[in-house]
């Protein structure tokens, strides 16, 4: 369990097996590309898992769910299409207008509702787009020259997480096959919360676990708050007050708050 601090209820859940790895808070990213990064050196992600470029071919090699890994994307930054992918209406590629891009194995540019097999995941290269030479790399690219643009002691240095252990959490995530997961609390209570938790969910894609046994479930689905059923209707009841002021979460505009009238 990777928190600022060991609550009583974190404590009691994790059971006598945890490990507590206390973190600056809001620095959760800086672990995650320090794992990441020793990940992908030790050649500990899941490379069949990620070549899968649509659900067709997942399915065929035996996994519930795919990524967009090898779709490309344009990175020349003065095209007007820099940091979108590559789509096949683009290059008058067979496929929906909608379909991303991305190389197979025999070099040739597909769509990816078209493609039948596995694609290239570390791609590098210039495209014609039109009459323009234009340079893009594959998702998994990016995310690569990203977590290596620092050290592993820097990321370190950033989260507090001592280097010798960002490394062992990483080992001991992958050594499990699929049946391993990370999870996030909500938008992880900071201002770079929403980045953190796309970060630690990334690391399920990276092993390819989503949907599968002992993995990640995707879209677990929810529940209505309140209502009619067999429970207790607080949605309404006689002598029902009604909620009046500032959320307690305080998630309303502060220009609506009362002090902010003051």
């Amino acid at each position: 369990m990777v928190d600022p601090v060991m609550t009583n209820a974190a404590n009691a859940a994790s059971g006598a097996n945890a490990n507590w790895i206390p973190i600056y808070p809001g620095t959760d990213g800086a672990l995650v590309m320090g794992m990441i990064q020793w990940m992908i050196s030790q050649k500990r992600i899941n490379s069949e898992f990620l070549s899968c470029p649509n659900i067709g071919v997942a399915k065929r090699l035996g996994f519930p769910s795919f990524s967009s890994a090898s779709w490309l994307v344009v990175i020349d930054e003065k095209h007007k299409k820099y940091g979108k992918y590559v789509r096949a209406s683009d290059l008058g590629l067979d496929g929906g207008k909608d379909a991303s891009v991305v190389v197979m194995e025999d070099g040739s540019l597909q769509s990816t509702d078209q493609a039948s097999g596995p694609a290239l995941i570390d791609i590098s290269k210039e495209i014609t787009i039109g009459e323009e030479k234009v340079h893009v790399k594959s998702a998994f690219r990016l995310l690569k020259e990203e977590s290596f643009s620092s050290s592993i002691h820097e990321y370190s240095a950033a989260c507090g997480v001592p280097a010798e252990q960002i490394a062992k959490l990483a080992q001991e995530f992958t050594s499990h096959g699929v049946k391993s997961s990370a999870i996030a609390h909500g938008g992880m209570m900071s201002g770079s919360g929403f980045l953190n938790a796309f970060s630690v969910i990334t690391l399920n894609v990276l092993i390819g676990n989503l949907n599968c046994r002992g993995g990640f479930v995707m879209n677990g689905g929810g529940f209505k708050d309140a209502g009619k059923g067999p429970r207790y209707d607080l949605d309404s009841f006689d002598g029902q007050i009604k909620p009046k002021g500032i959320p307690f979460g305080r998630n309303v505009p502060y220009t609506k708050t009362s002090e902010f009238k003051w």
